[in-house]
C-alpha cells in the first residue's frame, strides 16, 4: 500500500512539475457578464418580446446592418441566427428553454466569437426584472483582459432596448 501510494504521488507530482514549468504566462482570458434590468411587464409578456428579436435588437449592433435580419429559433437546438449576405450565421445556439422563466444559449457574440471566445448565456425572466449572466471565456493564450467592460456596456443597452420594446 504504500509502495502504491509513494508510485502515485511520484507520477502525480512529475505531472503537475511539468505542467507548471511548461505553462504559458497567465493571461486574463474570461469574464462574467452579470446585470439586471427592472421593467414594467410579466415574465410572459417580456419573454414573447425576446422572441421578436429582428424587432427589438439594435441594428448598429448586427453584421448585417439591420435588426429584422435577425431570429431565433427558441427551442432546444434552436439558432439565434442573422442573415448576412444572402447567408446564415449563428451568433448563439438554444440550449435550454423554460419559457417564461428563462432561457439558456451558447456561443459567442459579435466580435467575441473571431476572438474564440464564447460560454453560456442565461436570461431570466421575472415579473419586473430581467437578469442576463454571460461567462464569456476563451483559449488561455488570449487576452480578453480590457474587453469586459465594453461588452457589460453593449450587453446593457442591447437588452434595454428590449425591455423599452416591450414596454
Amino acid at each position: 500500500m504504500i509502495h502504491r501510494i509513494t508510485v502515485l504521488s511520484v507520477i502525480f507530482s512529475s505531472f503537475t512539475g511539468l505542467a507548471h514549468a511548461e505553462s504559458p504566462e497567465k493571461h486574463n482570458n474570461r469574464f462574467l457578464v452579470d446585470f439586471t434590468l427592472s421593467h414594467h411587464q410579466s415574465a410572459l409578456v417580456l419573454s414573447q418580446c425576446f422572441s421578436q428579436i429582428g424587432s427589438w435588437w439594435p441594428s448598429d449592433h448586427t453584421w448585417s446592418g439591420d435588426a429584422s435580419n435577425m431570429e431565433i429559433d427558441l427551442r432546444e437546438g434552436g439558432l439565434f441566427r442573422e442573415l448576412v449576405e444572402g447567408k446564415w450565421v449563428t451568433h448563439l445556439t438554444v440550449k435550454a428553454v423554460d419559457l417564461p422563466a428563462s432561457v439558456e444559449l451558447y456561443g459567442g457574440l459579435g466580435p467575441l466569437s473571431g476572438m474564440g471566445a464564447t460560454g453560456p448565456m442565461t436570461i431570466n425572466f421575472s415579473d419586473d426584472e430581467l437578469n442576463v449572466r454571460y461567462l464569456v471565456t476563451a483559449e488561455p493564450m488570449t487576452d480578453l483582459s480590457g474587453i469586459d467592460p465594453a461588452v457589460q456596456q453593449v450587453m446593457r443597452m442591447q437588452f434595454q432596448s428590449l425591455i423599452d420594446y416591450c414596454d
